[in-house]
């Protein structure tokens, strides 16, 4: 059924301590969601089918607790085969310490509009926009106006991305402020913001402050892939390893015309370091 989920009096609603675990035919891991709105069909755990439903979400403090999950990831509000709107939300204290923890996640056959959104304290990602890169359909996304700050912690078990739009997934990511994706001293491995094969996804007036890479647009080449026509344009980016980075990767085996970043644009950016 189609829902609007709308808190009024910023209610909170709390990470359980025995939430129930899932699977998406998406991607592989378990999932613990906290806020979990699906198309399809359930058997048991598993989530799988065709059907997409409409869900809007707003004006609701998520809190993940600082707990780690039992299963292998856990996030905040998850979409998989849903439309809608996800607004004016607080998403915080999902729990650094081993496991992937996420802000804002969506999967399968779902367009989103991901707006005004205040997001904190995540181990793996703050928003993500991800298909599988395979048979299954890909989500597409409006991402604006957000506040993604990681945990800023150096060396943890993952490196954390603020906002990603990957694996086949397409959207906009425009005026959201990013900051403290950090995993390593001088590697290029937490972005700010990272376009990861996805092909034509714009990347618009976003302030990227304190991570590894501040815009990443990436193809790592295991099987065909690309991440072609990008458009990043007029962001601020400032404390990076790297400022933007455009990179193809082919692997041992395989061509490197197998990976590509191409034709893209990366016009009036704003990057600066005071190292």
């Amino acid at each position: 059924k189609d829902l609007t989920l709308r808190g009024v009096n910023d209610p909170t609603i709390e990470a359980s301590n025995s939430a129930s675990e899932f699977t998406i035919p998406e991607s592989g891991p378990t999932w613990e969601p906290i806020v979990f709105a699906y198309g399809g069909s359930t058997s048991g755990v598993n989530i799988s089918g065709t059907g997409v439903i409409n869900v809007d979400i707003s004006g609701f403090t998520i809190d993940g607790a600082g707990t780690q999950p039992s299963a292998s990831r856990k996030p905040g509000i998850l979409y998989r085969n849903a439309n809608g709107k996800i607004s004016n939300n607080k998403v915080e204290n999902m729990g650094v310490g081993g496991k992937q923890t996420f802000g804002i996640l969506a999967y399968g056959d779902s367009t989103v509009t991901i707006v005004n959104n205040t997001i904190s304290e995540y181990e793996r990602g703050g928003i993500g926009v991800v298909g599988d890169g395979g048979t299954h359909p890909s989500p597409t996304a409006d991402i604006r106006a957000n506040t993604v700050t990681g945990s800023t912690g150096i060396g943890e078990a993952w490196g954390p991305n603020g906002i990603q739009i990957g694996f086949g997934a397409d959207g906009k990511i425009i005026n959201n402020e990013v900051s403290d994706n950090r995993y390593a001293e001088e590697a290029f491995t937490a972005s700010g913001i990272i376009i990861f094969e996805s092909d034509e996804v714009q990347v618009k007036r976003n302030t990227v402050t304190n991570s590894d890479v501040g815009i990443a647009v990436g193809s790592w080449g295991w099987f065909r892939s690309s991440a072609d026509n990008a458009r990043v344009v007029n962001n601020d980016v400032n404390e990076a390893n790297a400022g933007i980075l455009l990179r193809a990767v082919a692997f041992d085996g395989i061509s490197s015309s197998d990976s590509s970043v191409s034709n893209s644009k990366v016009v009036n950016n704003n990057i600066s370091d005071p190292d």
